[in-house]
């Protein structure tokens, strides 16, 4: 769709396992492979991180038969479907650094320091990882299915944060704009049944090289709760909450992140207990007919209920490993996290209670 992206993203666990995929998939839809690419690619912003204060990410991307620069703009995440403006130029193998004013102008705000933020363009990370792509047709669309593995490495650190991941994009489709959301909660649908080890991944793969970067600068951005008479917004709140913690929990095995996730997850439950006996009416937007929820709703309590009763157990036990120094205690606290996660298809939580809130606000 072009300058547009709309994806899906979640951890993938599988590893290596091609045949999992194309049957998950072939169970969807047509499907078929389209090969594997090797990818290296070389982020860059500001040394006090201009471009990433603007939520933009610039990257120079090679491969064997391609080279090209993109700017991915601010956009959204609706519990992990990913919406943004994304900008490609062609480039020759030897450009080292992106040219911004290559870009359209649209791409930028107004008055954007086309010069000055060119001067002081510096490499942040370099994210290097295989690519193994399917395309899906299924639900009156065309989506490219990616599977990725690899690492991210920042400048002057030794460490690198591993990358298995599972994307999946609208290429085109004939399915409404308003309709969207719900198409991909379809496949959301089929994927909660599949056999695929998927996890929650609210963020992309430079924003945790850019967290990565900054770990001493970094900002939990926890929402301030609604009064509980407005308990739409409140689960709304609480649901933001939990995915931003998630994530920065994986990328930085911090116990007291750990210990906030906890509580976020214990009130995330009590809320949607109280959301499900206030049996708010819900509609399709431009329709009369109430729409049916319970279901859907005891689904995500249940799993929802799950993982927080599982994360509560364990966040003590992290703390005290951690403060013992206990590094493989502590690993194997996480890989029992990891699975509680995957049982309770966590990945499947935010966009499925997005619609559903959705609904009710109509």
């Amino acid at each position: 769709m072009k300058n547009k992206e709309i994806e899906l993203k979640f951890g993938f666990l599988d590893e290596g396992s091609d045949e999992k995929i194309v049957s998950v998939l072939s169970s969807i839809g047509l499907v078929k492979s389209t090969g594997s690419q090797d990818l290296k690619n070389t982020y860059f912003d500001t040394p006090d991180g201009k471009l990433f204060a603007m939520q933009a990410g610039v990257r120079i991307r090679k491969s064997n038969s391609f080279c090209e620069q993109t700017l991915k703009v601010k956009g959204e995440n609706i519990g992990g479907l990913h919406r943004r403006s994304e900008f490609n130029v062609k480039l020759g193998h030897d450009i080292t650094v992106p040219n911004l004013k290559k870009f359209p102008t649209e791409a930028f705000c107004e008055n954007f320091d086309y010069d000055g933020i060119q001067k002081e363009l510096v490499e942040i990370c370099k994210i290097n990882f295989t690519r193994r792509t399917y395309i899906l047709e299924a639900l009156d669309s065309t989506f490219e299915v990616a599977y990725d593995f690899g690492e991210i490495k920042c400048p002057g650190s030794d460490s690198s944060e591993r990358i298995s991941e599972l994307e999946i994009e609208l290429i085109e489709s004939t399915v409404p704009d308003s309709d969207i959301l719900s198409m991909f909660i379809k496949l959301v649908d089929y994927l909660v049944r599949s056999p695929l080890k998927l996890t929650l991944e609210p963020f992309s793969k430079m924003h945790r090289a850019s967290l990565l970067e900054h770990k001493s600068l970094v900002n939990l951005n926890i929402e301030p709760l609604y009064p509980k008479n407005e308990i739409v917004k409140r689960v709304q709140t609480l649901l933001s909450n939990f995915e931003i913690l998630c994530g920065y929990f994986k990328i930085y095995r911090d116990p007291c992140v750990l210990s906030l996730l906890s509580s976020q997850a214990g009130s995330l439950y009590y809320a949607l207990e109280e959301l499900d006996e206030a049996n708010i009416p819900a509609f399709v937007r431009g329709q009369k007919e109430l729409v049916d929820y319970s279901d859907d709703i005891d689904w995500i309590i249940d799993n929802v209920k799950g993982f927080a009763k599982s994360v509560k157990k364990l966040s003590s036990k992290y703390s005290k490993a951690i403060c013992e120094g206990n590094e493989s205690k502590a690993d194997r606290i996480i890989a029992k996290m990891t699975d509680r996660e995957i049982k309770n298809k966590v990945f499947a939580l935010p966009l499925k209670l997005r619609w559903l809130l959705s609904l009710l606000t109509n």
